[in-house]
Parts: structure tokens; C-alpha cells; sequence
């Protein structure tokens, strides 16, 4: 090796050159080796975490959540309503807590009563009263009205 100034005279700094060593062709080689190894099992613990962590994955069954007991009474309500009034009758009392609809046409008198049943579905009754000689039909074009309000 040979050493010569850097800068300046009086400069302290040396720079080495090397002249002409050459390392050993062994000494490459096995790291190479030895980085490839490395970088294949890497490659396999990444291939094999991808492909096992899907066969894990458990879907999650859809629970069918549809509209709430309220929701289903006050669509129910509003048909009712609606029905009483497509067909004419005006209605007396309203009574949402009771669930009791009282309307009246023509002295034929009208009662929607809406309950919960014992299996947690809502069901109306129409009962038609009063002087049923004037409009005998009455009470079933109010529940036509109203099943086609409910989209059936």
C-alpha cells in the first residue's frame, strides 16, 4: 500500500489506496449462499401464513334483522288508518295503546283492534257493527284496503 497526502502541504490527513488486492473468491460465495437460504425460507413461512390464515377464516352467519315490533305496529297502524279512509269512513277514536281504531260510515260502525300474538307476530282484526243492512260489504273492502296497503 501507498499513502499520500490528501490536501495541502501541512494538511495531517492520509488517504490509503489499495494496489491491487484482491479477496478471496471463497469468501463471496458462501454468503450468497447462505443469503439465498434465508431469503427461500422467508419466502415458504410467507407463502405458507398466506395460504393457512383463509382456511381459519370462519364466515359469520347473516342473522336476518328485519323491521322491530314497533316498526311492524306503526306500518300496521297507518294501513289501518289509511284503509278506514280509502273507504270512506271517519273515524271516532283512536286509541294506540289500546291498539283500537273506531270509525263509522253510514251508521255501519267499524273496528280495527291490532295485538301482539303469543308468537310475537302482529296481527289486525276488523269487526264491522252497528247497522250492517246499510253497507254489508263494509268491513271486508276496509281489509282488502288495508292487505293492499300492507303489499299483499
Amino acid at each position: 500500500m501507498r499513502s499520500r497526502p490528501a490536501g495541502a502541504p501541512g494538511d495531517k490527513a492520509f488517504v490509503t489506496e489499495s494496489l491491487g488486492c484482491v479477496p478471496a473468491p471463497c469468501d463471496s460465495s458462501v454468503g450468497v449462499i447462505s443469503n439465498y437460504n434465508q431469503r427461500m425460507k422467508l419466502l415458504v413461512a410467507i407463502l405458507l401464513v398466506t395460504l393457512l390464515l383463509p382456511g381459519c377464516y370462519y364466515p359469520t352467519t347473516p342473522v336476518a334483522t328485519g323491521p322491530t315490533l314497533q316498526q311492524r305496529f306503526e306500518q300496521s297502524w297507518s294501513a289501518a288508518m289509511g284503509a278506514m279512509a280509502d273507504q270512506g269512513l271517519s273515524i271516532h277514536e283512536e286509541n294506540r295503546g289500546a291498539g283500537v281504531i273506531r270509525g263509522s260510515r253510514n251508521g255501519v260502525v267499524i273496528t280495527a283492534t291490532l295485538f301482539t300474538r303469543d308468537d310475537g307476530r302482529l296481527q289486525v282484526e276488523f269487526t264491522q257493527s252497528g247497522e250492517t243492512s246499510n253497507d254489508p260489504d263494509l268491513n271486508s273492502r276496509v281489509a282488502e284496503s288495508y292487505n293492499r296497503r300492507m303489499g299483499r
